[in-house]
């Protein structure tokens, strides 16, 4: 389960109630394209925050555009308090040029413009709960959530009353101090791991 699926649930369940307008105009914010997002739903696609009804960031091009191209197309619809939700609030994302600015820096720009933005991926409790369900609702004690961010797997999960364990390749490759992370996030994982890899 993916935060993006909880989102497109969210839209479909308030287009279903007439709380979402059939044709609102969505910016998507997305990589290469992407439009699974949104595939299914009656948004009509557009690329300007002038007329923006709704902002969706799915993900980032930080390896592409920088923060200004970003900040010139949030601007007006920010400014006319246009919603926004971001499905996944990393803020560092690996790329083949190296690490790069992600979808939630850019969540993060948007509220700095004047905007407000609703997060669903980690560390917020939907995805978790979501993820719980789907499992069957298992004893939260006999669960462990991996990840490689202390800002958004250790302290999501620690949030969510599950075990972590902290990758330590990943994003935090070249983090010289990982006790003042964890000591300035108020996050310690459970357990760490040099390398995560599903068994062959």
């Amino acid at each position: 389960v993916s935060s993006g699926e909880i989102a497109w649930r969210s839209f479909h369940e308030m287009e279903i109630s007439g709380k979402l307008r059939p044709n609102t105009k969505c910016l998507l914010i997305s990589r290469e394209g992407d439009r699974s997002a949104i595939e299914g739903l009656s948004f009509t696609l557009t690329g300007d925050g002038d007329d923006a009804e709704l902002v969706l960031i799915a993900a980032s091009e930080g390896d592409r555009y920088d923060i200004e191209h970003y900040r010139r197309l949030f601007a007006p619809a920010a400014k006319r308090q246009v919603p926004c939700f971001c499905t996944n609030p990393d803020k560092i994302m690996l790329t083949a040029v190296g690490p790069r600015f992600g979808a939630g820096q850019l969540a993060d720009l948007y509220e700095s413009l004047g905007g407000s933005v609703t997060r669903i991926g980690k560390p917020y409790t939907p995805i978790f709960d979501a993820a719980l369900a789907l499992a069957g609702n298992p004893d939260r004690s006999t669960v462990v959530c991996v990840g490689d961010s202390v800002e958004h797997d250790v302290a999501g999960g620690i949030g969510a009353g599950v075990a972590t364990a902290l990758v330590l390749s990943g994003i935090l490759a070249d983090t010289p101090d990982l006790a003042e992370l964890f000591d300035g996030l108020n996050a310690y994982p459970d357990y760490t791991t040099d390398l995560f890899k599903f068994a062959d």
